[in-house]
């Protein structure tokens, strides 16, 4: 009987035992999650030397002393992602923690991969306090499939743990996020070159208000495509106008020429008698860079200015057309080049600004009466 309880009573003792041995192996107690984390990289191309910026919130309120970031190519693991270096740079370009700032806080690199911070003494950490880290010159992993094996895009670990002291040996929260490193994309485009260059009609009512400068004349309207000066009576001018817009992306802006195509010497010939001509306006030797004052025809022989026609511009860009009834003489087709400038431009225009190109035409008692015709073009030439 005796023998029994002896060995009744050792089974309860070893079960006993037994019992607490499981309890003394269960795990120990973990801090909390860090919530809302994230790593931001300002430039994600593989081996490219750029800032990275770790986020996130904490879990637990507690003294918080040190922190430490691991750079991995597991969420668990400790292996280093290829051509990761964290170690150039020991500096950090900015902590934000409620109440702290990056001058708190001390940098060391124990190894390539694990970045540590602490402070001399532990601050209070309140839950759901943001805290931003962003460190400068972490070069990225080298290879897109240092971490998951996708072919032009790697995402890697950062496992981010808080502690309580100031040593690292006290962990209070902790959580593991993710970074991509991506291959850059080259984006291409060509925007095609513009040009839009237009002619308008301008009516007799609207050449005064259009160009101030024009002078005295008989205004007429024009059409886009004829300048109808009809009946010149002796000693009267007469005036015809174009409006003028022109719309370009070329870089270097755009000239817009004009000249008139005769087959002589001259801006207008008669219809009825070949040789009758009217000339370009010459008075004072006006030239297109140095135009002149209005003044009627000169001439005492028909057809040697005895009647004139000349041009002028509101377009200040083209010089000397900025002063009162200054008008030059237009090219002819016997003139080498593509005309001269009406209108101009060093750069871009949006073609919503217009200008004028104002015709002046007078004959005196020596010019033979006639039908007189011309032809006038307009070049655009853009400068791209």
């Amino acid at each position: 009987m005796t023998n029994f309880r002896k060995v009744v009573s050792t089974l309860l003792s070893v079960s006993t035992a037994l019992t607490l041995t499981g309890f003394n192996l269960a795990s120990p107690v973990q801090g909390a999650q860090l919530k809302e984390a994230s790593v931001s990289l300002a430039d994600p191309r593989p081996s490219t030397s750029t800032s990275h910026t770790i986020s996130f919130k904490i879990a637990t309120t507690n003294n918080v002393g040190s922190l430490q970031f691991v750079y991995a190519n597991t969420a668990s693991g400790s292996g280093l992602p290829t051509g990761l270096d964290t170690d150039a740079n020991t500096t950090i370009t900015t902590f934000t923690i409620p109440g702290n700032d990056a001058s708190n806080w001390t940098r060391t690199n124990p190894s390539n991969g694990t970045l540590r911070f602490f402070r001399s003494s532990a601050t209070a950490a309140t839950a759901n306090d943001q805290w931003i880290v962003t460190l400068p010159a972490i070069t990225n992993n080298s290879q897109l499939s240092a971490c998951d094996a996708v072919t032009n895009s790697d995402s890697c670990w950062v496992q981010i743990t808080t502690y309580s002291d100031t040593g690292w040996t006290t962990p209070v929260d902790s959580t593991t996020a993710t970074y991509t490193i991506t291959d850059s994309v080259t984006v291409t485009a060509t925007v095609d070159p513009i040009l839009t260059f237009t002619v308008a009609a301008v009516t007799s009512g609207n050449l005064a208000t259009n160009d101030g400068n024009a002078g005295s004349g008989t205004a007429v309207t024009s059409t886009a495509t004829t300048l109808p000066f009809g009946n010149v009576t002796v000693g009267t001018a007469k005036l015809a106008q174009h409006q003028l817009n022109t719309q370009t992306n070329a870089n270097n802006g755009y000239t817009i020429f004009g000249k008139f195509i005769t087959t002589g010497d001259v801006v207008m010939e008669g219809n009825a008698v070949s040789a009758n001509n009217i000339d370009r306006f010459t008075a004072s030797s006006a030239t297109w860079s140095s135009p002149q004052t209005w003044a009627a025809p000169t001439g005492t022989a028909a057809n040697t200015n005895s009647a004139w026609l000349g041009v002028r511009t509101t377009d200040l860009d083209v010089a000397g057309f900025n002063v009162s009834d200054r008008y030059g003489p237009p090219d002819i087709l016997s003139d080498a080049g593509s005309g001269k400038a009406v209108m101009s431009s060093t750069g871009p225009d949006n073609g919503t600004t217009p200008h004028y190109v104002t015709f002046k035409i007078q004959a005196n008692a020596f010019q033979p009466a006639d039908l007189y015709t011309g032809t006038w073009v307009y070049n655009a030439l853009a400068s791209y």
